[in-house]
């Protein structure tokens, strides 16, 4: 098939947090409305944010939490992918 998942996650910057938390996937690059709808659902967005997020996203200044948009291979994990992103 050779298709590529979309996935956005998010993380926490608490005491209690578990790592990378699942929000949504899509089998084609998201339009940022997409994007957009789902992390309102969190949180309100930043001005700026959504184009962050749009380009791959991460922690920036500090913030609490933060959202990453990741392209994800047939049978490669999340971490994976996203180590690959941040070329580690």
């Amino acid at each position: 098939m050779g298709e590529k998942l979309w996935v956005l996650t998010t993380r926490y910057n608490l005491y209690d947090q578990q790592g990378e938390y699942f929000l949504a996937a899509w089998l084609m690059k998201p339009a940022p409305e997409w994007v957009q709808r789902v992390v309102e659902q969190e949180r309100r967005l930043r001005e700026g944010e959504l184009d962050f997020i749009m380009s791959g996203g991460g922690r920036q200044d500090g913030e609490q939490q933060w959202f990453s948009l990741t392209q994800v291979k047939p049978g490669q994990t999340l971490k994976e992918a996203w180590r690959a992103k941040r070329g580690r």
